[in-house]
């Protein structure tokens, strides 16, 4: 991409059509990519993906905007790339098209690829399905592949090296050094969206299990979530006689949930999120050695990056025994600083912007000038 060239298109869910309690981490992944993008100083024409949450129609409608808005901007912009942050699945037809447009009006294509059930999409989809899907992994110039597993899929397949591109975390919230020391009572948290697929009913009988075993502990749950599953989180607190110990709180600003993260021991994460990819609040638990204990869905294996950290089946008893043996075994001081570790080594800005740039400005094999190298340094 030279100088003149300095232009990209860039189509991507942002949330601003949706309510606030339906944001997730697609959203919040993209805003840190326009970030990046911003930072290099490139010009950046943004389309919004459609939401579908107020119904077909308007969905519709609103596509054929989004279409309108594409094909000004491929001829308006006639040397810019597109990025197409992808979700594939039911919508594969209409990325498909955006890149073979693209193409034949002579752009380079960026697919990125989002959430965690490309292979399994893939491999139980229906041949017209696949050949789609296929297609837009080959013929796109850059593939980003949130997860290590979809690199090495793509690889095995066809024999393509394609681009790691994980969640990240900001610059401002990375700490070089953090106590490892345990500071009672032990306090398990989650933040994000508060869904029955992310098992919030079982974080409290995790929590309920580890009380019964002696261990003075505390659960904070922090998110937006309807009403509905609001009072069911209740009733089982009550339950319980969890009440003084199960602390819920609405959607926060990160910068709040820092302050949460720092007095933090373990980030519990038994979601059966079907769309489940690289969840940004665990890597930001991470962060902040806040030591996560996971389900085996979407990339929380490879992000945690020890198997230990991941439990093989929804079970709240295996969740609750993992935690007391670290405890018991004076674990979680090692493990606070191999989480923090690897999220330094691999998941902030100044590291995952550098790639994603090096990708971009490789299209052209331009040479990156001092000024966009110095933007993602890797000395935090």
């Amino acid at each position: 991409m030279t100088q003149t060239s300095n232009q990209l298109i860039f189509y991507a869910p942002l949330g601003n059509s949706i309510p606030h309690n339906k944001i997730g981490g697609a959203e919040v992944g993209c805003l840190k990519t326009l970030n990046i993008y911003k930072k290099a100083k490139l010009n950046i024409s943004v389309i919004e993906k459609p939401a579908t949450s107020k119904g077909k129609l308007s969905y519709a409608i609103n596509m054929f905007f989004v279409f309108f808005q594409l094909i000004k901007l491929l001829i308006l912009k006639p040397r810019a790339p597109v990025h197409i942050v992808g979700f594939y699945r039911n919508v594969v037809f209409i990325e498909w098209f955006m890149m073979k447009f693209a193409k034949m009006l002579k752009h380079q294509v960026i697919y990125e690829l989002r959430n965690g059930s490309m292979i399994i999409s893939y491999k139980t989809g229906s041949k017209l399905y696949r050949y789609l899907l296929k297609s837009l992994l080959i013929q796109s110039d850059i593939v980003l592949c949130q997860g290590l597993e979809y690199i090495d899929f793509i690889e095995n397949q066809w024999n393509l090296k394609r681009t790691y591109y994980p969640n990240y975390i900001m610059n401002k919230y990375v700490k070089k050094d953090l106590s490892s020391k345990i500071i009672p009572p032990i306090k398990l948290i989650y933040f994000g969206r508060i869904t029955r697929s992310k098992n919030i009913l079982l974080m409290i009988s995790i929590l309920k299990q580890i009380r019964d075993h002696g261990i003075d502990a505390n659960l904070s749950l922090i998110g937006a979530s309807d009403k509905y599953y609001l009072k069911k989180i209740k009733e089982k607190i009550s339950q319980l006689n969890l009440e003084t110990h199960v602390f819920l709180s609405n959607r926060k600003s990160f910068d709040a949930i820092t302050k949460e993260l720092e007095s933090a021991h373990f980030f519990v994460f038994p979601s059966e999120e079907t769309q489940e990819g690289h969840s940004n609040a665990l890597t930001e638990a991470m962060a902040f050695g806040v030591v996560p204990i996971v389900s085996n869905v979407g990339f929380n294996a490879s992000v945690c990056g020890l198997e230990e950290l991941v439990i093989p089946s929804i079970n709240a008893e295996l969740y609750s025994n993992k935690i007391i043996t670290i405890l018991e075994n004076n674990k979680w001081g090692d493990l606070s600083k191999f989480v923090h570790n690897r999220v330094l080594t691999n998941y902030t800005e100044n590291i995952v912007g550098k790639q994603l740039m090096d990708s971009i400005y490789s299209l052209n094999n331009h040479k990156k000038k001092q000024a966009h190298i110095s933007l993602f340094n890797t000395n935090v």
